[in-house]
Parts: C-alpha cells; structure tokens; sequence
C-alpha cells in the first residue's frame, strides 16, 4: 500500500535531479560567479517516512553538490540550522569530492578543470528542537546532540509544545515535559557552542590540520554564518501586547549579542591559527516585511547593531584607542525576493546606498529617512541573497495562507506507469483551460471508477443485497467509499492551487482511509489504483501550475495583476 501511495507523492520528482545537473553546464562564466547552490530539507515526504525515500534524497543533493563543483560553482548555502542535515550532507560531499589523488599531480589537479579551489560556503544559525522540560545546558559538552535536546539560557519558544493525544490535564498548561519544541537562540554562548559543533567548521579544521592543504587538493574556504530570523526574539513581546518600539529594541539588543558573539569568534583562532568562521550575516524574513508589520526588521538597525558590535568587541573609540579603522565582519545580508515579495529588492538598494555614502564612496542619496547619522567601522560593500525567489506570500509576505510556487513541472505524459524515461511534457505547453486535464489522466480515472463499481455484487441474486455476505457487503462499502473519493479528488482540481495543501490532503485524509477501509487489496486492483494515483499527480501539477498562472494574470487574494507573464514561458523562468 505503502509503494503504490508514494508513487502519487514523489512522481514531481523523476529526472528532476538530473535536469538540475545538467543546468549547471549551461551557466556562463559571468552567472556562474553569481550562483549559489542551496540545500533544502532532506526529510521524507512519502507517508512512510522510510530511511530508503531519506537516503536516495541525500545521494541526489550529493550527486548535485558535485557537479555544481565540476561545474565550477564555488558558493553553497547550506540551509538548514545547526549542524543540521544540509550542513552535515554539504560538508561530507565537500569532503569526499576534495579527497586526495594518489598522484603526485594531485596538488594541481584542482586548476586543470572547473573545480573552483576557493569556496564561500553559507550557513545558519538561530533554530534548534529541544525536549521540553529538560534541564539547561550547562555548555560544557562538544556533543551537537547535547546542544539540540537541552534548554538554554536565551531560548525563546518559536511554537508551545504539543500536548499527547490523550492528555487530560488542565488547559492552561504551558510545559509538556518530554514533548519536542522548536526555539531560537542567538546569545553568545549559544552562537560558540553551535560553531564548535559544526561539521562545516570541523571540516576545515580537518583540511587545515594539514600543513600544507593545497597540496592535498583541499581548496580554502570561507565559513560565513548567518544570524537567522532574529526578529523571532521579539516574538514573546509580540505575543504580551508590548508597543512596537520595545519590540523594535529589543530585538536590536539582541542583534548586538549575536554579533558580539559572531565577532568574538572571528577574532579567536584555534591551535592552528584558524578561526571558527569568517564572516558573519543576517538571513531574515522580516528584513522584507513591510514597516507596519509587527516583527518588521528594519536595515538600518542591522547595521547599528554591527557598529555596535565591532565597537564592543574591539574597544570604543577614545582618546587612547582610535577604533575607526576596524571594520564590521557583517558581509552579508539574505531575505525574500520573489514576484510578490519585492521589499528586499528595495532594502538591498537602500543598503548599498548607505555604505557607499557611509565609506565617502558615492554620491548617491539616500532615500531612506532614519539614518541621518553615517556610521563608521561599516563594510563597504555587501553581498546580498535571495530567499524563496520562487515561493511567495501574498501581501507583500504578510499573508497567512498557502504560498504560491511559481513554478511549472515537467510531468509524463502518455503513459499510465511513468518511468524517468517515459515522455515528459512541460504544464505549460499543454493545454490549459480551466477543465483541462494532461493526456491519459482521464483514462485512468475512468479506469479506477469502472474497476470499483461492484456491478458483480450490486446485480448478485437479482440485486437483493440482503443475501450477501458480511466480507461482500464491507467490499461494497468500501468500493462506494472509494468512488466518492476518487469523485472528490477529480473534483478538488479546479481550485487547486498549493502543492503542499495537495499532499497534506493525501496525507491526512486519502491514505488513512485507504488504510481503514481496505485490509488488502488484490495485485489488480492495486494496479489500477497506483495507475491513478501517478496520473492524478501529474494532473494535480498541471492544475496547480495553471491555477497560479491565472490568478498571477489576473491579481486578486492580495495578489497585483501580472498581465504580461507569457503563455509559452515557464513560471520559474
């Protein structure tokens, strides 16, 4: 049951690893010195969960972080939080795709072919799970899973604690002892111990123990740590009712810690002459919020806070110690920039504008009020990122429901048992009314709903179904059953519109009543039903595909008209 359920959710991905592979031999020099590859969760989405779906996720990333560095990508994004998955995967491909050769041309090797012998490699940090009600970490084990399962001093809760199904206590109950919850961190201490425990970090240490690492094809690295979503401090705030401004400088207070810390960690180096990290920066949603937005982050205190910071760290300037010329590690800033998300496209020029005005570089204006002051020991430059350029939130972010994917997927066509080398075509390029199906989709439901129609036991002994038996009557119960579900399936792609609405259906509702309703079924009929489920997904990513392209088109659910996207484009061109 399991195999013929994911067949539905994981048919989006044939050949998909392949065709991002083979993107990267297309990039020009130029683009490619402005590509970052990044990680995304590895994690299951097959109702299984199995480690078989998890491994064959972790050996395409690889596959990809490969051939992005034969490709001569040389910046990567690790993605995920603290020592997490993306950083563990990211670092074992480096370490492994950086093995010496046996042959005494190893040292060069790196310099006859695209492999880029410098790296800028980016991660994050700020999110972790802990167990709830577990005692404070005292910071004194290397172990990351010390620092994952324990509370900390400056922990604030992202999400309560779910309570057990059957928990009975009282309602106002705030702790589940035992229960996992998500929280962030950005204090110091926190910020060192989740340096320390990095596999990125110990990867370099392990190239740098060497004395001389070039000659053992090791490229040198650059570690840049971003402080994530620093605005999730203020949340507790949000949450009590406080005014804005405390909200606004509290989080700044926090802000400053962080940078405190990262700065601290750039200045120490280990027995090897090594540091911790390189660089320093901030990935944060709230950066393209709009200003009236509770946990907006506005730019300007970012960079108050990294004056501060290197000021702290270094020393204020005096009479005695004239601080002028030590400049802030902050080099990068990352957040939303897609088709409906376009605030950070406006931060990233209003902040360039200011360090070219601060470093007396430009004579740009500022068109930005609230920094009439131009602060020194700032970077001239700064490099920005972009989140979710394909997924957005309507209402400039602010909306709360399902995101929109701009995207269109290559799904196969012309077949009711697809192969990654069955024939595939663009849902753009088909045909896209608002009934319009893929080829063969309707084939296959026709096929599922004549298949489970009971005619045998509806017309047994002249149609009295008083007669049949007890197995015979569940088996009609539950072909009816399976009917109005396949009837609601064909029905809900009209309006479909999120992907991940789609799987959650399948997930809470269509597979747990396969599961209830039918002990077993025969080799036939789980054909059948696996030959529906592939081709109403490809019809599912046709719907959804068309669907956002319409109300794109079109603007409304806080959404501006875009009425020049091109109908033989794909979205995410």
């Amino acid at each position: 049951m399991n195999r013929m359920i994911g067949a539905l959710l994981s048919s989006s991905r044939v050949g998909s690893t392949a065709r991002v592979m083979r993107s990267f031999s297309t990039v020009s020099t130029t683009a490619r010195d402005r590509l970052c590859v990044g990680l995304t969760s590895s994690s299951s989405t097959t109702p299984s969960g199995d480690a078989a779906s998890t491994t064959t996720t972790q050996q395409q990333q690889t596959m990809v972080i490969a051939t992005a560095l034969a490709n001569g990508i040389s910046c990567f994004d690790a993605g995920r939080d603290d020592g997490g998955t993306g950083q563990s995967l990211l670092a074992e491909a480096l370490r492994h795709h950086y093995l010496p050769q046996e042959d005494s041309s190893s040292s060069s090797s790196l310099e006859t072919n695209k492999t880029p012998i410098h790296l800028t490699v980016t991660a994050r940090i700020g999110y972790r799970t802990i167990t709830s009600g577990s005692k404070p970490s005292s910071l004194t084990s290397s172990s990351s899973k010390f620092i994952t399962s324990s509370e900390m001093k400056g922990d604030v809760r992202v999400e309560p604690p779910k309570k057990p199904e059957k928990d009975t206590s009282d309602e106002t109950t705030e702790t589940v002892v035992g229960q996992p919850v998500a929280v962030h961190n950005l204090t110091p201490a926190y910020i060192a111990q989740a340096l320390n425990d990095c596999p990125l970090v110990q990867l370099r240490h392990d190239w740098w123990a060497n004395q001389n690492h070039a000659a053992h094809g090791h490229p040198n690295m650059v570690l840049r740590y971003m402080a994530h979503n620093p605005e999730t401090q203020g949340m507790e705030l949000q949450q009590k009712g406080a005014p804005p401004d405390e909200i606004r400088g509290f989080i700044k207070e926090r802000m400053v810690d962080a940078f405190c810390g990262f700065e601290t960690c750039i200045a120490e180096h280990d027995n090897h002459g090594n540091r911790l990290l390189d660089q320093f920066g901030v990935c944060s949603n709230g950066l393209s919020l709009p200003s009236t937005h509770p946990l907006h982050l506005p730019w300007i205190d970012v960079l108050e806070a990294a004056h501060t910071a290197v000021q702290t760290v270094h020393g204020h300037n005096n009479n005695n110690n004239n601080n002028n010329n030590m400049t802030s590690n902050l080099s990068a800033l990352q957040f939303p920039a897609n088709l409906l998300e376009t605030n950070g496209l406006d931060v990233a020029r209003h902040v360039r504008a200011y360090l070219s005005k601060a470093s007396g570089n430009t004579t740009e204006t500022i068109t930005t009020t609230g920094e009439s002051v131009l602060l020194p020991n700032l970077p001239r430059t700064m490099e920005f990122f972009a989140t979710r350029p394909l997924t957005c939130y309507p209402d400039g972010g602010m909306g709360t429901s399902l995101p929109f994917k701009l995207v269109d997927y290559q799904i196969p066509i012309h077949t009711l048992t697809p192969t990654p080398d069955s024939a595939t075509e663009w849902t753009h390029c088909l045909a896209s009314t608002s009934t319009s199906t893929p080829p063969g989709y309707t084939q296959a439901l026709n096929l599922a709903m004549g298949h489970f129609d009971a005619t045998e036991l509806l017309e047994k002994d002249t149609g009295d179904i008083s007669i049949l038996s007890m197995e015979e009557r569940e088996t009609l119960d539950g072909c009816r059953l399976l009917q109005s579900m396949l009837h609601d399936m064909d029905q809900s792609l009209e309006q479909l519109r999120s992907f991940k609405a789609y799987e959650d259906e399948l997930v809470t509702h269509v597979i747990p009543l396969l599961h209830d309703t039918f002990d077993e079924l025969d080799e036939e009929s789980a054909a059948v039903l696996q030959a529906f489920f592939a081709a109403h997904g490809s019809a599912a990513r046709h719907a959804i595909a068309r669907n956002t392209r319409t109300l794109l088109k079109q603007g409304g659910a806080g959404i501006p008209p875009h009425d020049t996207i091109p109908n033989d484009m794909s979205l995410q061109e």
